[in-house]
């Protein structure tokens, strides 16, 4: 005898579906979210060169402040480096004139200048006495090189876009004598001052 059913099957319920209509409400949001992801990734410039992260490593400027990241994370910004601006130590290779006596000449930076030269000379107030200084290089208030210790010093600074603004600071450290700190564009002085303590250079551009 076949088994008996005392309580008739549970049927569920059928599911539901949206209308073909509603489909064309869920596609726009979507869309949105791709864009602005599209937008966050890539609103901002990532350079080469030969500072930052690692050399001829891509570093990006994803603060959109102006300095590159220094970082794979992205986390903080690092010191020494501006979009744009580079600036190396050039002492080794460079001829030093000496003081330059009197009121120079000095010239805006030319429009189509691609790199400055920094010269940092001094002289001591006696030949036994050795004059140490520190210096810095800053363009927007981050250090791009610097030194400390004995003269002289000399930098070049490549310009692969215009910075608002460039400084030179040399500072005496110990010894008394005179220093001086100039900027060069080619062979034409953009920037020059001269003391016994601490000087500023900063060419106009």
């Amino acid at each position: 005898m076949p088994p008996v059913l005392t309580t008739p099957p549970v049927r569920q319920p059928p599911r539901r579906r949206l209308p073909g209509w509603a489909a064309f409400f869920l596609i726009p949001p979507l869309l949105l979210g791709l864009s602005n992801h599209d937008d966050a990734t890539e609103s901002y410039e990532c350079w080469t060169s030969d500072i930052g992260a690692e050399p001829g490593i891509p570093d990006c400027d994803s603060t959109m402040d102006g300095t590159l990241d220094g970082t794979t994370d992205g986390s903080s910004d690092a010191p020494g480096s501006v979009i744009g601006v580079h600036a190396r130590d050039v002492t080794a290779s460079t001829a030093f004139a000496p003081l330059l006596g009197g009121t120079p000449d000095v010239s805006p930076v030319p429009a189509d200048a691609t790199s400055l030269t920094v010269e940092v000379v001094s002289t001591p107030s006696s030949p036994s006495a050795g004059l140490v200084a520190g210096v810095d290089i800053t363009s927007g208030g981050v250090v791009l090189d610097g030194h400390q210790g004995l003269g002289p010093y000399a930098a070049k600074v490549t310009l692969d876009s215009r910075p608002s603004e460039l400084q030179v600071t040399a500072t005496v450290l110990t010894g008394p004598g005179t220093i001086q700190c100039r900027v060069y564009a080619g062979r034409q002085l953009v920037a020059v001052d001269t003391s016994d303590h601490q000087v500023v250079c900063s060419p106009s551009l």
